[in-house]
């Protein structure tokens, strides 16, 4: 369980699951330890590691996001793409949006 005060809408939380009289300045990410969340933080991590897999960062790279994996995401840019995102470089051509659209940066 994630910190209610963390990105509650982002997340999703199931609220019914959360501690009864819950205090706020009670909450912590220790929570993660709590062996009744195991298959919930597997997932999380699942998810997570996802994210940072390739493909995805290089979507969130379009975006402008710069992912903590890079040597991940660059296989799956072009390589105006990397010199624009992660070289300074100007855009060498009209690069790709992070929806397959063209014409982003030119």
């Amino acid at each position: 369980m994630l910190p209610v005060s963390h990105n509650v809408d982002s997340f999703g939380y199931r609220m019914d699951m959360l501690p009864k009289g819950l205090d706020i300045n009670q909450e912590s990410w220790s929570w993660l330890l709590d062996k009744r969340w195991k298959g919930t933080l597997d997932a999380a991590y699942n998810y997570l590691n996802w994210w940072i897999s390739g493909w995805p960062s290089s979507v969130m790279t379009r975006q402008g996001y710069y992912i903590s994996t890079p040597e991940l995401t660059r296989p799956h840019l072009s390589a105006a793409e990397r010199d624009f995102w992660y070289g300074g470089k100007p855009a060498a051509k009209s690069l790709q949006g992070p929806d397959d659209t063209s014409d982003l940066f030119h």
